[in-house]
């Protein structure tokens, strides 16, 4: 069958700035402090390396260098918190400080 889908009447980078409004303003600024926001948004939401290990599927090593912000994380894993947990995830690690 055919797929159909309705279009926004905003210009395409006017609907995506309005997506990003809450977002960082600069999105270089992502990648600048996302190692400390992924680490916070672990300590907030997790009680141990072991439950981490378990809600990502990762090694305890992994978990206790995520934690302490030994090492970092790849997108893959921001894709699992931000399906686990949408909001609580986009703003700890997105949102504008």
């Amino acid at each position: 069958g055919e797929i159909s889908c309705e279009l926004s009447n905003e210009a395409p980078d006017q609907a995506l700035r309005s997506e990003q409004s809450a977002l960082v303003d600069d999105p270089f600024e992502i990648n600048k402090r996302f190692p400390d926001r992924w680490k916070a948004y672990l300590r907030a939401n997790f009680a141990s390396a072991r439950q981490i290990e378990v809600a990502f599927g990762v090694s305890n090593r992994t978990a206790r260098n995520w934690i302490n912000g030994t090492n970092g994380v790849n997108g893959g894993y921001v894709a699992i918190a931000v399906s686990r947990d949408p909001e609580a995830a986009v703003q700890m690690l997105f949102a504008a400080e």
